[in-house]
């Protein structure tokens, strides 16, 4: 093989193991839903993580603190359970 087919076939291949990782890296995605009353309040810790289906607390209502969506979200940046799906917070008490 020719020292520029060479050249031509290394740089190829750099360049499809450099988009298969970007790749990689661009879908490791989760998409957070908050309740459906997301607004600044306390910061309790205390909030139940579901899927794609609008959750309740005990008395009835979708609520989540920022602050508690702030923890959620970095809880699942730190430690991913929910990579390629949907999934809602929901703050035991308002």
């Amino acid at each position: 093989m020719s020292a520029i087919l060479q050249d031509i076939r290394i740089r190829l291949l750099w360049r499809i193991e450099v988009f298969s990782n970007l790749q990689s890296f661009w879908f490791r995605s989760t998409f957070l839903s908050p309740a459906a009353v997301f607004e600044p309040g306390e910061r309790t810790g205390k909030f139940r993580v579901g899927s794609k289906q609008l959750l309740l607390n005990e008395q009835g209502e979708s609520y989540i603190s920022a602050e508690d969506y702030a923890i959620a979200l970095l809880g699942e940046v730190e430690n991913p359970q929910h990579l390629h799906q949907q999934m809602t917070i929901v703050q035991y008490v308002k």
